[in-house]
């Protein structure tokens, strides 16, 4: 939304501010929810290809990306989490990647690991000290396996918007079940699985860098090399191929 007066829609951002409420200790403000409110979101902030109804229930197939941060489960199964949280885990943290509250949920920018969150810790282009273009800034996600992504479940108007997706589950990971943790590796309810980036295209999904240029990752890209070009400050070597 914040980004309307910079795509010629300064007129609906205009419409949109009104309804702005404080969100977060940083100063970050978000969308209440409008008994009223029904108009579609707008075509760039759709995929042609995703089947999701946005006449019916606005919201984006794109979302800021958190990065490698701790996104635990409520369901017991978070075999992505890697131990990227203060809370002990079973294994090992990925070299060059600290620990980080869950889910992003810090107004702090040295507690986010990529470069948006839900509590309002501003990040600057200066803080992508790994260079913005082997940064993730921006990636796509299915509204339909994601419980936050919806305006249904009434999420995506607080907590920073469009900020609930990250680069611990692997790119077009399937969360298509509707039902609260069953089965547990297939929820979307499963926060630890369904907040990652995904789409309908075959073979990866796109995601915009932090210089603004739109990359296409495949689902086998290397792991780790995922979550270094998903971390903005890890210092360690990473390219997209």
């Amino acid at each position: 939304m914040y980004l309307l007066p910079y795509m010629e829609q300064d007129a609906l951002w205009r419409e949109y501010k009104v309804y702005l409420v404080p969100d977060g200790e940083a100063g970050w403000y978000s969308i209440q929810q409008v008994s009223n409110w029904n108009r579609p979101s707008p075509q760039y902030m759709r995929c042609p290809s995703d089947d999701w109804d946005h006449g019916t229930n606005a919201t984006s197939n794109y979302a800021g990306s958190l990065g490698p941060q701790c996104q635990i489960g409520p369901c017991g199964f978070n075999p992505y989490q890697f131990q990227n949280c203060w809370e002990p885990g079973p294994a090992a943290n990925i070299a060059g990647i600290p620990g980080s509250p869950s889910h992003g949920n810090s107004p702090f920018p040295d507690h986010i690991r990529g470069c948006f969150n839900r509590m309002g810790a501003k990040i600057r282009l200066a803080d992508m000290i790994d260079g913005s273009s082997n940064t993730i800034m921006i990636g796509e996600v299915r509204p339909n396996e994601h419980d936050h992504m919806p305006w249904r479940g009434s999420w995506v108007h607080f907590n920073g918007g469009m900020a609930h997706a990250g680069t611990l589950p692997p790119i077009n990971y399937r969360t298509d079940s509707p039902d609260w943790c069953s089965p547990a590796d297939r929820s979307r309810t499963n926060w630890n699985l369904s907040w990652g980036f995904k789409s309908r295209h075959p073979g990866g999904a796109q995601f915009v860098m932090g210089d603004g240029s739109v990359a296409f990752l495949t689902e086998n890209i290397d792991y780790i090399l995922y979550q270094y070009l998903g971390c903005r400050n890890d210092r360690m070597p990473a390219q997209i191929q």
